[in-house]
């Protein structure tokens, strides 16, 4: 008698546990929300503010629609990237819209050239077998030359995009070792 007391409650149970493996999913809500426009908009004017792009109302943020839009002005081409790189970084899901204009500056060209090439030349990984000239036309900066190193041709511009007065940059440096053939059997 207690063997069948005992199936009973067992085969009760698992029935029991069987429908409710099978209704879980029906009923079963998506616990993953998505923040709310003014949320997102408060995560990224934070991390903005962390990273010292947000000063003075600098930058305005307008959440809507999936998208981010960042508009206003700031001093450097690589402020501007990094807005744009750390709002992504609030939330995957929405596109980010980069209208973030940099400041014209009226800084002749010479001190726009001798600042680019202060920041690159003194850039730890600048060295003997690489060779970059900089010239300026009203801010659009031309980087030309050649680096050892394919890499070293975004790492030498993200020093360009760091000087104030840039206002864009053609980069022209060749990832190769030297002006053509001398260079490669050397």
């Amino acid at each position: 008698m207690k063997y069948k007391i005992k199936i009973m409650v067992l085969s009760t149970f698992y029935l029991f546990l069987g429908f409710g493996l099978l209704l879980e999913p029906i009923y079963a809500q998506d616990n993953i929300q998505k923040p709310s426009n003014s949320n997102v908009k408060i995560f990224v004017e934070y991390r903005l503010a962390k990273d010292n792009l947000l000063k003075d109302g600098n930058i305005q943020v307008k959440v809507s629609d999936n998208k981010i839009v960042l508009t206003g002005s700031v001093p450097t081409l690589f402020d501007k990237s990094l807005a744009a790189d750390e709002t992504q970084k609030v939330e995957d899901s929405y596109i980010v819209i980069n209208k973030i204009q940099v400041v014209s500056s009226n800084f002749p060209s010479i001190k726009i050239i001798k600042a680019v090439q202060k920041r690159i030349y003194n850039n730890v990984f600048y060295g003997i077998f690489d060779w970059v000239t900089v010239q300026d036309t009203n801010g659009i900066v031309t980087l030309n030359g050649w680096v050892h190193l394919p890499w070293y041709v975004e790492q030498f511009q993200r020093e360009a995009e760091k000087v104030k007065g840039v206002e864009k940059i053609i980069n022209n440096i060749k990832p190769i070792f030297g002006p053509g053939r001398i260079g490669i059997r050397v």
